[in-house]
């Protein structure tokens, strides 16, 4: 995707030499001159844009050193750009650290970790790596690209062109894919000793399930039999009740008859027994008048004896014919308590068999209650308990440890055929190769520029470098010093080139520090920043250099920036010319 990056200001104080009030530099396309005496802040800007952007200063030193060692107090950097129509703002700080990113002036929200807020920026907004920005922005005299290419051994003009191609990334990602691997392995150990263990605690728990159920099975066939048998004996309990209930139904009609008669046989006894008594208290007085009647009657008070005569002997008649009338109504109630003595006699079997049918009606049902209470409690017999969700929640984590194995033997499988290819020699100078027709024809059209057409540079497969004269032949080191510095900054502005075209990211400044104090002409200092200003017009060329001849071009430069020393703080003037 391709993206244009402009830088719009830098901001920062407590940078280094500058002091505590905020320095301020706005990037403009065209050509600008930093000048000023050693150790003034001239390559800070530098530094401060890659801080800013990336947390680190561009050249090689400590981060802490910074820092204004002459106040010690906070630093800090703002970086504001554009992308497309967004305006983004990144500040950092240090005393204390901080790093925030605006987008059109409101925060962006930093991530849980700063390394991801990093991230960020750079593969979302700046769509630049740091490796690829420090080849992109700044062309520095102790470059590796600034450097003679031709001068260089094969390893090192390798590693150039590795970085420049992004094919050096191979050796990242092979420790990259080295460390994966060695955490696969560790994960792979601790996943199968987890699914080991788990397997183990599987089958552990699905035998104990197997013996509760097979426990639970041969206990609740034994119940079964046993609650079966109680049912019969209830369905031939109440079978006996319905018999007994069918006896005290016959019965039922017989009671009340029953208890008549027994009270009409009570009377009738009571009945006879008087008769009884009076019979005996008649016969009494019948041989009580008998006696008087033989023997006369004394008297009480004299006693004398009185024969009473035909009196005594009606008396007696009558008290025979009431005693005949006794024995009489005797004689007749006899057969009468007989039969009833019988009739009584014979529903009192029944009668007696319905009261054991009602006792024994009694004794079933409470048979029957005990039954079912027996039954009840069978059926709710406690079985061997068994907790399935132990079991379920180990084969769900079996299945996701399972899941786990396939992704890691996945993983590792990838990682592998990563690990082919990028230790593959013949992949990298693949890229490298198809990389260097292009290169090639940007160094030849640098080349063409500085007026050494009738050259043609070409760097082979093997990089080995060929310099051929179209006119005659050509050695490079029969050239001169200025025709070998022309080629040196053909392969500079060529690599420049390479890497805008191949990351798809055009920023708009570039710093040359330094680089043009080299050993060019008069004549090829003018062709090189007639070249500067017609390839990168659109940039903001900020040149460092103390080169007199340089400095003294003052109608080359859109703008010049003097540095010095203001109370012992580095200060900025900014010219427009």
């Amino acid at each position: 995707m391709s993206s244009n990056i402009n830088l719009v200001k830098a901001e920062f104080k407590n940078v280094f030499a500058y002091g505590e009030e905020l320095t301020t530099y706005e990037f403009k396309n065209g050509l600008d001159l930093f000048s000023g005496k050693n150790g003034r802040g001239k390559s800070t800007l530098g530094d401060v844009v890659c801080y800013g952007l990336y947390g680190k200063p561009f050249r090689k030193i400590k981060l802490k050193s910074m820092v204004n060692t002459t106040n010690n107090k906070r630093m800090y950097v703002a970086i504001t750009f554009t992308s497309g129509d967004d305006t983004y703002k990144v500040v950092r700080t240090m005393k204390p650290d901080n790093f925030e990113i605006y987008k059109n002036d409101e925060l962006i929200e930093q991530e849980a970790r700063k390394d991801d807020y990093q991230n960020m920026l750079e593969s979302d907004i700046l769509n630049t790596s740091e490796t690829v920005f420090r080849q992109l922005i700044v062309l520095g005299a102790n470059m590796e690209v600034s450097k003679n290419f031709m001068d260089l051994n094969k390893a090192e003009k390798e590693d150039i062109l590795q970085t420049l191609t992004d094919t050096k990334i191979f050796t990242y990602i092979k420790d990259v894919v080295k460390s994966r691997m060695k955490t696969n392995k560790e994960q792979k150990v601790l996943v199968d000793e987890r699914t080991h263990s788990t397997k183990s605690i599987i089958l552990s728990e699905t035998s104990m399930k197997q013996k509760a159920e097979s426990h639970n099975e041969k206990l609740k066939n034994q119940n079964d039999n046993i609650i079966g048998h109680k049912n019969e004996q209830i369905l031939a309990h109440e079978s006996n009740i319905e018999k007994h209930r069918v006896i005290l139904e016959l019965v039922k009609p017989m009671v009340q008859p029953y208890k008549n008669k027994k009270i009409e046989l009570e009377k009738l006894k009571e009945n006879t027994q008087i008769i009884k008594t009076n019979a005996i208290n008649i016969n009494n007085s019948i041989r009580e008048q008998q006696r008087v009647l033989d023997n006369g009657a004394e008297c009480e008070s004299c006693g004398h004896i009185t024969l009473l005569g035909d009196a005594s002997e009606k008396e007696i008649l009558i008290l025979k014919e009431e005693l005949n009338a006794l024995k009489i109504e005797a004689t007749e109630n006899k057969p009468l308590i007989d039969t009833l003595t019988k009739e009584i006699e014979d529903t009192s079997i029944d009668i007696d068999r319905a009261k054991s049918s009602n006792t024994q009606i009694s004794m079933l049902l409470s048979a029957i209650t005990n039954l079912k209470e027996e039954i009840l409690i069978l059926e709710n017999l406690t079985l061997m308990d068994f907790d399935e969700s132990n079991l379920k929640e180990n084969e769900e984590k079996m299945i996701l440890l399972c899941e786990e194995q396939g992704t890691i033997t996945k993983d590792q499988r990838a990682l592998d055929i990563i690990k082919k290819y990028v230790e593959s020699d013949d992949l990298k100078g693949h890229l490298i190769s198809q990389q260097l027709p292009i290169l090639n024809k940007w160094i030849n059209t640098f080349l063409d520029k500085f007026g050494m057409s009738e050259f043609i540079f070409t760097i082979g497969a093997d990089l080995k470098e060929q310099l051929v004269r179209t006119s005659g032949s050509g050695e490079f080191n029969g050239l001169s010093n200025g025709q070998k510095a022309r080629i040196k900054f053909s392969l500079m502005f060529a690599f420049l080139k390479l890497i805008e075209n191949k990351n798809g990211v055009t920023w708009n400044t570039l710093f040359l520090d330094e680089v043009l104090d080299s050993s060019l002409d008069y004549e090829g200092r003018n062709e090189l920043l007639n070249i500067i200003k017609e390839e990168f017009k659109e940039k903001d060329i900020i040149i460092v250099s103390h080169n007199q001849d340089i400095q003294e071009k003052v109608e080359m430069f859109n703008r010049i920036v003097t540095f010095a020393l203001v109370d012992d703080f580095s200060n900025i003037k900014v010219e427009e010319v």
